[in-house]
């Protein structure tokens, strides 16, 4: 790129230069590969672009990795538009830059015209980028976002991981009435079009992965054989691997119907369906339109030969082919309303089962209505009477933290993935911005009236709740625009002070099943929410994201004198602490995914054999060879281990009130602060104190009042009743965070003798002090005067060595 903007620094118009390259390169490649047969061009370019198999599989190329992986695909799909439309056609040399001028270079064979025409094909993609830096306007509304959602589609095949994008789309098509209007109209339904192109891909891989054996199985026979070889022969054998004929490569209609039991009429309807026409278009009007984000292989993946039989570049459009085609059509339709209804539903239900595998205890409230005041006359009086009543899609509350989650299942149009800044702006309003206001609402009503009036159920006490996470899923993948925060912000789309987390269901569902704590997704809640993080971080994909925070915690250094100057009983701040804050820079997170990549693969491996029955659910800690044998799975990505997580898992299972936020809060300190934590009982139980009385520890946290705690470490010592000991502690508790002005606390209780923890004592109170502990505030420690959490002896020999 760099070489690039040299070259075209002296230009006076940098964008009609980069047009006039671009229209030149592709002028190049039409004469290069005019000659040969496009089916075989594109298979050829298949091979040098596409992915191989992941390590440890026993076939040199599988289904999944031609679909899972994005190394090649768009100069792959570009060459392609170039041939594919290129008909009859004849090209002159004259002005070509690429022209074969010899007799020489014309016998050259097509894998050699393909190695020179792939650096090509990277070269009109990087000055595509950046003729689109060059037209870009940054300080307007949505530009950036736009810029980015063009060079996703450009360089970006599957945010999500395809198996689990085509089960959403089954089910959104799988509706009988949806179907029957579909197989009525087009002669197939959408598992019926999943199946052909699916048995097309899986077939053409079965093709290629035969020639290789065929490869590799005569040139073992060669080498064991003591005769010499024909060459000719090998060099045919050669070639037939890697520069194949069409009948090498395509799949017709009987070997589909062979391979799905499905007729031929209706593989025939499919193939037709998705066959790719370029009727009155240019190979320079395609690629001009690949590069600003329509991608015409999108929709209609199909290639076919002279004969008819069908061939597809990749796996990787099928599912997004297949679903927008169809939605396309459904429109046209009298099912579309119905159709968009059960979109909205199936979202509901996706999102109420990826919350409830990680809060199976929380108390829940699905497609309900609830009251808001319909004026400011209402506003002023009391939710009694508030007469507006409006929807809410979920509010999930755990103790004291609520989730508010809306769901949003409006699909992004054609225009938007281009960029189209009118389109873009109302499908994501549509999307984000609605979510997010409706979420807004409701969090405001419990936060102003401490409650809910839901219609037929009354009113519901939610005085409790002291913290809240607002969220909006979306049925499709939105690229950047679910982790581009900031820029949402800056185009008011959302607002600074009301930020929701914004995911996909597919990155949602696969976030709660890596999920090993509850007190881990809550928070990431926090640290993604957090408008500093907003600003810090960006990142292609939400599971990059999320892989970082496992990594290194998605955490923002705040300053540590507005700290200070929030929060007066805290420490000074350190040298540190300001060169840590002051030398942080924005970052920009590069792919984590590679082991959720290969576990993920393991599990849809371990899925299809439970289908297959040839596995068990329970076995699902091994993947099975062709051998028979048993391998070990790649492991789940997991959370960087933390010197508390035994206290978090304990404080997790024993489901005692708070334990969400109090798992949470004991999570989000640096690994060195979490070490310090993690030895504050073994200190208090090595040095219990003389007679009855308990040990204590207390220890602020947070960065501000509003969101701060009190941890509180204590012992109870031989003989001392229970009851009178949980008294003593939650009071002292309760005192303590008036004192220093927190809202929420937490006491970890351990028992001198077997050294267990043996109870958590959660206080959420704020206001007034009843006069039984206001009295007790001035026994309480001065508010800086904190434990060092040493050992007596250790600290006396400080001193004394002083």
């Amino acid at each position: 790129m760099a070489g690039e903007t040299g070259l075209l620094s002296n230009e006076e118009d940098p964008a009609a230069a980069i047009k006039s390259i671009i229209t030149a390169i592709v002028t190049d490649l039409r004469v290069a590969l005019h000659r040969f047969d496009p089916i075989r061009v594109i298979e050829v370019a298949r091979l040098a672009c596409l992915p191989w198999a992941a390590e440890g599989t026993n076939s040199p190329m599988t289904p999944e990795a031609i679909v899972s992986g994005e190394g090649g695909f768009n100069r792959a799909e570009l060459l392609a538009l170039i041939v594919a439309s290129d008909g009859d056609e004849t090209l002159s040399d004259e002005g070509s830059q690429g022209a074969e001028e010899s007799a020489g270079r014309a016998t050259r064979s097509l894998s050699q015209v393909i190695g020179d025409a792939l650096p090509k094909a990277d070269r009109i993609l990087k000055l595509a980028s950046l003729l689109d830096i060059i037209g870009a306007e940054p300080e307007k509304p949505l530009a950036m976002l736009a810029l980015m959602m063009r060079g996703s589609e450009m360089w970006i095949r599957n945010s999500s991981y395809p198996d689990m994008v085509a089960d959403t789309v089954r089910q959104l098509f799988g509706k009988q009435e949806i179907s029957q209007q579909l197989e009525r109209d087009l002669g197939f339904d959408a598992a019926a079009a999943m199946d052909v192109l699916d048995a097309c891909h899986e077939l053409q891989v079965d093709r290629l992965n035969s020639r290789l054996w065929r490869l590799i199985d005569d040139f073992s026979a060669v080498s064991d054989d003591p005769a010499p070889a024909d060459p000719e022969e090998m060099i045919q054998v050669w070639q037939s691997t890697w520069e194949p004929t069409a009948e090498l490569i395509t799949v017709t209609i009987d070997e589909i119907c062979t391979a799905t039991g499905l007729p031929a009429s209706v593989v025939a309807a499919v193939l037709d369906h998705f066959t790719f026409e370029a009727v009155a278009w240019t190979p320079e009007q395609l690629v001009y339109e690949f590069t600003r984000g329509n991608n015409l292989l999108r929709t209609r993946p199909v290639l076919r030969s002279a004969d008819g039989a069908a061939m597809l570049i990749h796996g990787a459009h099928i599912v997004t082919a297949v679903r927008e085609s169809l939605e396309q059509h459904l429109k046209t339709t009298t099912v579309w309303e119905p159709y968009q209804r059960f979109r909205g539903d199936l979202l509901e239900a996706r999102t109420k089962a990826a919350f409830r595998r990680i809060l199976d205890s929380a108390t829940t409230w699905d497609g309900f209505e609830y009251y808001v005041p319909a004026n400011e006359a209402e506003e002023r009086g009391k939710p009694s009477g508030f007469s507006k009543r409006v929807e809410g899609d979920h509010l999930i509350v755990q103790d004291d933290v609520a989730f508010i989650v809306e769901d949003k299942a409006v699909a992004l149009t054609a225009n938007s993935r281009t960029g189209d800044t009118r389109s873009f702006r109302r499908d994501l309003t549509g999307i984000i911005t609605k979510a997010s206001i409706q979420a807004s609402r409701l969090q405001e009503r419990i936060q102003r009236d401490g409650g809910l009036r839901i219609h037929r159920e009354g009113w519901v006490d939610l005085s409790r709740i002291r913290e809240i996470h607002t969220i909006a899923v979306s049925l499709d993948d939105l690229l950047f625009a679910h982790t581009a925060t900031a820029e949402l912000v800056k185009a008011g789309l959302l607002s600074s002070e009301s930020i929701p987390w914004t995911v996909s269901i597919h990155d949602l569902d696969l976030i709660t099943q890596l999920i090993d704590r509850p007190s881990e997704f809550l928070l990431y809640l926090r640290r993604r929410r957090d408008p500093e993080a907003t600003v810090f971080y960006s990142a292609p994909d939400e599971l990059d994201l999320f892989l970082y925070f496992y990594e290194a915690g998605l955490y923002v250094e705040p300053d540590p004198d507005l700290v200070k100057a929030r929060m007066p009983f805290m420490p000074a701040p350190t040298t540190a602490e300001r060169r840590r804050y002051e030398t942080q820079a924005p970052a920009i997170i590069t792919s984590r995914t590679e082991p959720l990549d290969r576990w993920h693969a393991a599990q849809v491996a371990i899925n299809k054999s439970v289908r297959a029955g040839t596995t068990r659910p329970e076995d699902s800690d091994g993947i099975s060879d062709s051998g028979g044998e048993t391998e070990a799975a790649p492991p789940k990505p997991r959370m960087s281990p933390s010197p508390l997580g035994q206290l978090v898992d304990t404080v997790e299972s024993r489901r005692d009130y708070g334990w969400l936020s109090v798992g949470a809060t004991l999570l989000a300190g640096s690994f060195e602060f979490q070490e310090k934590m993690a030895k504050i009982p073994s200190l208090l139980l090595s040095e219990p104190s003389s007679g009855r009385c308990e040990r204590t520890a207390a220890l602020p946290f947070g960065n501000s009042l509003e969101e701060g705690w009190l941890l509180v470490w204590c012992t109870r010592p031989p003989g001392r009743p229970p009851a009178s000991f949980e008294r003593q502690m939650r009071d002292y508790l309760r005192a303590k965070m008036h004192q220093l002005g927190l809202p929420r606390g937490a006491s970890f209780a351990y028992d001198e003798t077997t050294g267990q923890l043996i109870d958590v004592f959660f206080d959420d109170h704020v206001g007034e002090l009843e006069p039984r502990l206001q009295a007790r505030l001035d026994q309480l420690r001065a508010p800086g005067d904190f434990d060092r959490f040493e050992p007596a002896q250790r600290a006396a020999k400080k001193r004394t060595k002083r």
